[in-house]
């Protein structure tokens, strides 16, 4: 269901954040994945399943509107000539994020393991047969949650809103 939603809206996705601005598409991949992460905590197909089309529907927008924002900036303030050459090409730029990526995989996992091991499995206290519950392996979403937030509040504070005429 994530795969289905991802491949109907990653055909227009890029397009839409172009026209509309791709800060506030990164605003909504921050939501979308909040709201995939707050969906981890119920057992029923119903609200699983929204979880799923939101996170699939984020993972579009972090496959888009992330890299097209770099570009954009960088063509505004990189000066012509030392756009191949200079020390912060993008071809530079663009393999640190490819290294950052796998170390910062590998740290989520082994952090995201202790997490799990560390908070119990419980069911809310305050319903009885309750469809929620929380910890165990609902706490690495809920510290995603924490990390998608930072990073919503860093989007709000360094970027520059870009659309995809002006660069």
């Amino acid at each position: 269901m994530g795969f289905g939603s991802s491949m109907i809206l990653g055909t227009c996705i890029g397009s839409m954040a172009d026209k509309y601005g791709r800060k506030r598409f990164a605003y909504l991949y921050v939501t979308l994945y909040i709201i995939s992460c707050l969906t981890k905590h119920n057992r029923t197909i119903p609200l699983l399943s929204i979880g799923r089309l939101t996170g699939g529907a984020a993972t579009s927008l972090l496959m888009s509107v992330f890299e097209s924002w770099v570009v954009c900036e960088y063509h505004k303030i990189e000066p012509q000539e030392n756009k191949s050459t200079g020390f912060g090409s993008l071809q530079q730029t663009f393999s640190l994020a490819s290294l950052l990526n796998f170390v910062v995989a590998v740290v989520s996992g082994v952090v995201a393991e202790g997490i799990v091991d560390r908070f119990p499995y419980n069911e809310d206290p305050l319903i009885s047969n309750s469809d929620w519950f929380y910890g165990k392996y609902t706490a690495p979403f809920d510290l995603a949650i924490i990390c998608l937030g930072f990073g919503g509040w860093l989007i709000s504070v360094l970027w520059n809103e870009n659309y995809g005429e002006n660069c």
